[in-house]
């Protein structure tokens, strides 16, 4: 390598690009021999660019034993973009393999990991994948907003590759589902009191939470199938969404859960307040705009901290029967009243 800088895997890529996989399997497998076991963080960046290059050349096994490998390290070292590699691979074997909806709730989980890592690129690489499995499941609203928004971040970088490709697949996608009407149940999560929190606790540590918050919420979004629309101000809480509302409750209580048990032993976690509704919108790429979205961002607003706050709708139609009796609300902006429900989230009260 030239001035020491290793070329792989970035000229095994452009090999894999060129059509020449046999060529760039090689070089890969040369490169993660010469790594040896002396640098196994070498390995964790060569092994995802030898699974893609192993599919490539149509030897599904090897793949899938390199993305055992890859998970293997990535359970040792616990890295965020080491997590990121693994699940990503699994994904991309699974889809090679035709396990189609396995393929899916990997690149959901991958998404989650690329973006809390601060990987643009790789993000959109795994919204590619996941518009991929989502077509092959004939879920075609989620493949093309995954894919547009791919496409967005393609472009503002100038992956010319990355954007061919994926123009190829939105084609085979047909007509576009900017501005079309959808239905889907819309969750807003706020901490409570963050000015308050980073002015008593300092940047530093605040950021530490930030980041444990941010990675908790992806977890758990990829883990109840919802989809993250964006973070929110300054990034102290998430638009997301979901095709249900019984998903979106159970998320939302999960949620609660997981930020109550370091609160419980610790003494400290942030509180969240969460709103959920189901309401129709627009879908324009990977964002959801009406009357709707309104609703559901001030039954966030309106909500005391540490609760769940639904549309008496949403409520019902997640067959939450736990929640408190109905209130009817005036919220900030809207002119008619909205009957909502507190969803009750501690284990004590499920068991009442």
């Amino acid at each position: 390598a030239k001035n020491g800088k290793d070329p792989q895997p970035g000229l095994a890529m452009l090999r894999l690009a060129q059509g020449d996989e046999t060529v760039a399997s090689a070089l890969l497998r040369v490169a993660v021999d010469s790594a040896g076991d002396a640098d196994p963080l070498a390995v964790g960046q060569l092994l995802p660019a030898i699974v893609e290059a192993q599919l490539a050349c149509g030897d599904l096994q090897a793949a899938q034993e390199s993305a055992e490998r890859l998970a293997s390290l990535a359970d040792v070292y616990g890295t965020v973009i080491l997590q990121a590699r693994a699940v990503m691979s699994r994904a991309r074997v699974a889809l090679a393999a035709g396990a189609d909806v396995e393929a899916a709730g990997l690149a959901r989980t991958a998404v989650n990991l690329w973006r809390d890592a601060g990987a643009p690129y790789e993000t959109a690489q795994t919204q590619h994948l996941l518009a991929a499995a989502a077509m092959r499941t004939y879920d075609r609203q989620v493949a093309i907003v995954e894919l547009e928004a791919a496409l967005l971040t393609f472009t503002s970088l100038g992956a010319m590759r990355d954007i061919e490709a994926a123009q190829m697949l939105r084609t085979r996608l047909g007509d576009s589902a900017i501005g079309h009407q959808v239905r889907r149940t819309f969750m807003f999560t706020d901490i409570v009191d963050s000015t308050r929190l980073v002015a008593s606790m300092g940047d530093e540590r605040w950021s530490t939470v930030l980041h444990s918050h941010d990675r908790t919420i992806r977890d758990l979004l990829a883990h109840h199938g919802g989809s993250e629309v964006k973070q929110r101000g300054g990034g102290d809480g998430f638009f997301a969404v979901f095709t249900s509302p019984a998903a979106a409750i159970d998320c939302a209580v999960a949620i609660q859960r997981r930020f109550a048990e370091p609160r419980d032993i610790h003494g400290f976690a942030p509180e969240l307040r969460i709103g959920v509704h189901e309401a129709e919108a627009l879908l324009s790429g990977n964002d959801f705009a009406g009357l709707g979205v309104h609703q559901a961002a001030r039954i966030a607003a309106y909500a005391d901290g540490g609760t769940i706050l639904a549309s008496q709708t949403t409520a019902i139609a997640a067959g939450a029967t736990t929640a408190t009796p109905v209130r009817q609300v005036e919220l900030k902006g809207l002119t008619d009243r909205l009957a909502v429900q507190d969803i009750p989230w501690s284990a004590a009260a499920e068991r009442k």
